[in-house]
């Protein structure tokens, strides 16, 4: 019996230390820097368009548009990069004002995801006079309209920490986000002012596994302890 009880804890002892290293191993890949691979041009500071994508670990980011625009300048896609479980997108939309002027646009996207995700999206914008209204749609928007359910709307403002967008939501494998970000930057009349200047504006995912595949990987090692244990019973 006491060999019995010493096979079955080192065997129970296997397997927990086979479960730390698996789950060792999936923290410690989520921990590590990935860079995001871009197409239509494949580099980053790229012009905003339909034929940029964006492929960040589980989460691809396409079908880019700039609607109603008053701003002269180019808007570019800086940077895409993903490190410990966090995306961020970050744009220059080069606006450059005087004093009394005031620009504006609305940038369009879709965020798909390859796997199950659960997510947490803050937003903020940088430079001074500028303000930034974010809305998450569940289905495309018709113009600036959300055709489906409004998940999310928040507005930050330069000067201001990120602010959440929506936590907490639970993204199904093959699912998509459509992200409505109208920009804008109005310049307060001072006489002899410095005017104003936005040259960034972002967007932070936090993700994590879909809890319904970190249970089934708990189970499945609860089963195959509950196995072991049989076996061993039977000698």
């Amino acid at each position: 019996m006491k060999k019995l009880i010493s096979l079955t804890g080192k065997y129970l002892t296997g397997v927990a230390v086979a479960a730390i290293v698996v789950i060792g191993g999936f923290a410690s890949a989520h921990a590590t820097d990935i860079s995001c691979n871009y197409t239509n041009p494949p580099s980053p500071s790229i012009l905003v368009s339909s034929l940029v994508t964006v492929t960040c670990g589980p989460v691809v980011f396409s079908n880019f548009q700039i609607i109603n625009s008053t701003d002269p300048n180019p808007i570019l896609l800086n940077s895409a990069v993903m490190s410990g479980g966090v995306i961020d997108l970050n744009f220059n939309p080069n606006f450059s004002l005087p004093t009394g002027g005031n620009q504006d646009f609305v940038l369009l996207y879709q965020a798909t995801v390859s796997q199950g995700v659960v997510v947490s999206i803050d937003g903020s914008i940088g430079g001074s006079g500028g303000t930034m209204t974010e809305n998450l749609c569940s289905v495309a928007f018709s113009g600036t309209s959300c055709g489906g359910t409004l998940l999310a709307q928040v507005t930050v403002h330069s000067g201001t920490s990120p602010q959440p967008v929506i936590n907490n939501l639970l993204i199904p494998a093959g699912g998509s986000l459509y992200i409505l970000k109208d920009v804008g930057i109005n310049c307060p009349s001072q006489p002899n002012g410095p005017g104003c200047a936005v040259s960034v504006f972002g967007q932070s995912w936090h993700i994590v596994p879909e809890p319904t595949s970190m249970v089934l990987f708990g189970m499945g090692l609860v089963g195959l302890a509950a196995w072991g244990r049989k076996r061993l019973g039977k000698k």
